[in-house]
């Protein structure tokens, strides 16, 4: 093959190069961004709402699964509405661990958790179930696809399937080894987990480590592809496109009949004393009003608090 019928091939491989690249370290920046800070009961400052006298106003501190963020946020919002000298302040995410730590030090007072706690974690911590969230295969809207079958997914995560249907090349976005988003992905298709470890071992694909991060990544990257909560997506109204698999979409009514697979589980933790604000707060969440708004949300409700091991 003569040089000048090479030269336009190579130039469109390293524009994509550059385009790809770009968008990883937009993300990988991102990722490396420090987590807020929590604040502590001693330094917290209250902001002052205008139907309520600020030195009356009491603040609830609430943090964990950044999952569980967009969510929690609909629901504190509602629930201030009802409760004018209480604020639920959901700081931005911390991961499930950080949230199970964070409670047990007193930094807030309900943690997030979006799997289900280790049994050091379970200690003396009262876990309340409140949804069910809809896991979507999500990808950016330059994918011309909307439905695959299990085994596509396989084979994109593994990198034998390695371009859409219009030839356009698959970015697969892979998470750290403990995400729950994608261990639910691996409890109901467990050949999922050797897939991205098989493709991890070539040490040339992205791992990224938050929600925001695959968030961003959707939304910039062509052709990339990644789990994602579909109430997140629906929520926020986000540019993102959603896979059916097998003909079956991501909702409330098709993962609460079980037709559609993939699905993890939020909680709320707390310290078996908590203070009577983060009280009202859980119970507002777990009440028919809290329910409603989770149905409207996209995701399916729970209401079953517990401890764990009962």
């Amino acid at each position: 093959m003569s040089l000048a019928r090479t030269t336009p091939w190579l130039l469109s491989l390293g524009v994509i190069v550059v385009v790809v690249g770009g968008a990883l370290a937009l993300v990988f920046a991102a990722e490396r961004s420090p987590v807020p800070p929590l604040p502590t009961k001693s330094s917290t400052r209250v902001q002052r709402r205008s139907t309520t006298d600020r030195s009356a106003v009491q603040t609830v501190h609430v943090a964990g699964s950044g999952s569980n963020v967009p969510l929690m946020r609909v629901l504190a919002k509602r629930f201030e509405q009802g409760v004018s000298a209480v604020d639920v302040r959901v700081h931005e995410s911390i991961g499930s661990t950080g949230g199970v730590q964070a409670t047990r030090d007193g930094a807030v007072d309900i943690g997030l958790v979006s799997r289900p706690l280790r049994p050091d974690e379970a200690r003396n911590i009262v876990v309340h179930p409140y949804a069910r969230a809809p896991i979507a295969i999500a990808t950016h809207v330059s994918v011309p696809d909307s439905n695959m079958r299990a085994s596509h997914l396989l084979n994109i995560f593994s990198g034998r399937k390695r371009t859409w249907s219009d030839g356009q090349r698959i970015v697969p976005l892979y998470r750290e080894r403990g995400d729950s988003g994608y261990r639910a992905v691996d409890r109901r298709l467990p050949k999922f987990r050797a897939a991205r470890g098989k493709a991890k071992r070539t040490g040339r694909v992205p791992v990224l480590y938050t929600d925001q991060a695959v968030e961003q990544a959707l939304m910039t990257i062509r052709g990339s592809v990644g789990l994602m909560d579909w109430g997140t997506i629906r929520l926020r109204q986000l540019p993102i496109r959603v896979m059916s698999i097998g003909g079956v979409g991501p909702s409330a009514d098709s993962v609460r009949s079980g037709v559609y697979p993939f699905a993890r589980e939020f909680a709320m933790v707390t310290p078996h004393e908590s203070s009577e604000h983060a009280k009202k707060f859980i119970e507002f969440v777990l009440s028919d009003h809290g329910a409603q708004l989770i149905r409207d949300g996209g995701y399916v409700r729970l209401h079953r608090p517990r401890r764990p091991g009962t």
